[in-house]
């Protein structure tokens, strides 16, 4: 939720008996109020100055959707964490609402970012919101390259259905039109997707997506271990199928 960044602004945290917890703040759980040292924080927001956020995600920050839900799990929370820090991050945003309402827009894409540091940088701060994979796009002039090339080989580390989400993969093949049909190769180190559940305007850009794992390693510990290995028999097969 970028308690870190607001500590460093000037932001004390306090516990429900008033007490200073900002320096071993127990993420939230604790926290019932906050003060803001005018010197370094107002004065700031009173700055004529402007932040773009870039980022990879579109999720807000709270829901089924949110930070939590979606990326809580892939950091080691269980299935009965979520709930639990859905809530706490609830709370959080109910408690800055007050301060910070000229800043509260109605828009939340992106807020859940970084585990929550989106929020913070476009509600708290101010920030101007860009969708990474599009400002990226952007600079290579991507649309109007991507048909001088008979492949748009594409991926990231575990594939899955967030993969869509404005990150990367879903990116690319957002900024497609329907003439790229199957050009888009993706690569990937886990695929958790099977084809045929993808939504029909990515897969039939799809030509076909390579995993180091299940497509060649026998489990995911091994496709960690010798992604190497792996690999090489992944750029063979690839090598077979469009003779690159």
């Amino acid at each position: 939720m970028g308690l870190g960044l607001l500590k460093v602004l000037g932001v004390k945290f306090f516990s429900k008996e008033n007490i200073d917890i900002t320096k071993n703040i127990n993420f939230l759980i604790d926290l019932e109020k906050y003060k803001v040292n005018s010197l370094s924080f107002r004065k700031l927001l009173k700055l004529n100055y402007e932040i773009i956020l870039i980022n990879d995600v579109s999720n807000p920050l709270t829901g089924q959707n949110g930070a939590n839900f979606i990326y809580a799990p892939q950091k080691g929370a269980s299935i009965n964490d979520l709930s639990k820090l859905d809530d706490l991050f609830r709370k959080f945003k109910a408690l800055i609402n007050n301060d910070f309402t000229f800043y509260l827009k109605d828009d939340e894409v992106g807020d859940g970012s970084a585990g929550g540091l989106g929020f913070i940088f476009k509600h708290v701060l101010n920030a101007r919101y860009i969708q990474g994979i599009d400002y990226f796009l952007s600079l290579i002039d991507f649309k109007n390259i991507a048909n001088k090339y008979d492949f748009i080989i594409t991926g990231e580390g575990s594939l899955d259905n967030q993969s869509f989400n404005k990150k990367v993969v879903g990116g690319i093949l957002d900024s497609l039109d329907e003439s790229f049909k199957n050009k888009i190769i993706i690569i990937t180190g886990i695929n958790n997707l099977d084809l045929n559940s993808i939504n029909k305007k990515y897969k039939e850009k799809i030509y076909k997506i390579y995993s180091l794992y299940p497509n060649f390693a026998k489990n995911k510990k091994e496709s960690i271990s010798n992604p190497k290995k792996y690999l090489k028999k992944l750029i063979i097969e690839l090598d077979k199928d469009v003779n690159i």
